[in-house]
């Protein structure tokens, strides 16, 4: 078991490298063609974490809010520096009605399946349900909202937040799985990916320069990356604050760590 937050986060690099180094290098498997690095690395960890693996230690926990607080935001600006915003605005539209279109077949989902099964299901899982999907299409902190407002007991956010967890996690392997398989799903759709696949090209052409970065280059990116996620969290001492989410007092009725738990960084 993983006692200190060095040991913790050592653990997190040398997983994702070799992750990515044996998909690289095996990727002739099939398997390796069926799970990418990111499933691995999604999967290995969750497992690992649900083993004991990490300690529930204040070194450990420090380490985790560490990277949740400070690290995450920097990678996410890493992310987007080579974001073409150009290109995001002109397929714009199609991407808002996208994520509407996805948000509301889950919405309807929901829908369907207590009118389905509500013989069965207790007389207040309609509220269940309504704070479940509302973590499907905005996140936890929308799930906490949506209870809130629909008034559920706070025993039956216990179910909530479990299958916000465990379903959540088996559904996102399963999509990152079928990403090989997209070609063959659009087909069947027909639907048109075109200028999403134009985007990608020019995207890998743009990007298609095998130089080797030289260090102070590599050192520019990384105080940008740093730079914006201290200022980010500077200004964020200037907005304003709302007590409507409140994980704290979910936390005992699963027997999660919170500073072990992936909502710790959640007021």
């Amino acid at each position: 078991m993983i006692q200190t937050g060095f040991g913790y986060v050592s653990f997190l690099i040398v997983f994702c490298g070799l992750a990515f180094w044996i998909t690289t290098k095996y990727s002739h498997l099939r398997v390796f063609q069926i799970l990418s690095p990111v499933v691995i690395i999604y999967l290995g960890i969750s497992i690992c974490a649900t083993a004991g693996a990490f300690g529930a230690t204040d070194s450990v926990g420090a380490a985790q809010g560490m990277i949740s607080g400070n690290l995450l935001p920097c990678a996410l600006v890493l992310l987007l520096l080579n974001a073409d915003i150009r290109k995001i605005v002109k397929m714009g539209p199609k991407l808002v009605l996208s994520m509407l279109g996805c948000s509301l077949t889950v919405v309807i989902g929901f829908i369907l399946t207590y009118l389905l099964l509500k013989k069965v299901l207790p007389e207040d899982s309609w509220m269940t349900l309504g704070a479940i999907s509302g973590a499907w299409i905005g996140g936890s902190e929308n799930m906490v909202a949506a209870a809130q407002i629909l008034g559920l007991p706070d025993n039956n956010m216990t179910y909530c937040l479990l299958m916000d967890t465990v379903v959540y996690g088996i559904w996102i392997s399963i999509l990152f799985a079928m990403v090989n398989k997209a070609d063959w799903f659009n087909k069947w759709t027909k639907a048109d990916t075109s200028m999403v696949e134009n985007a990608i090209k020019q995207i890998e052409e743009e990007h298609n320069d095998t130089t080797i970065i030289p260090l102070w280059e590599t050192l520019a990116v990384l105080a940008v990356a740093f730079g914006v996620g201290s200022l980010s969290q500077y200004v964020a001492k200037f907005l304003p604050v709302t007590t409507i989410v409140a994980f704290k007092r979910y936390m005992p009725s699963l027997g999660l760590h919170r500073k072990n738990s992936r909502l710790s960084s959640v007021p």
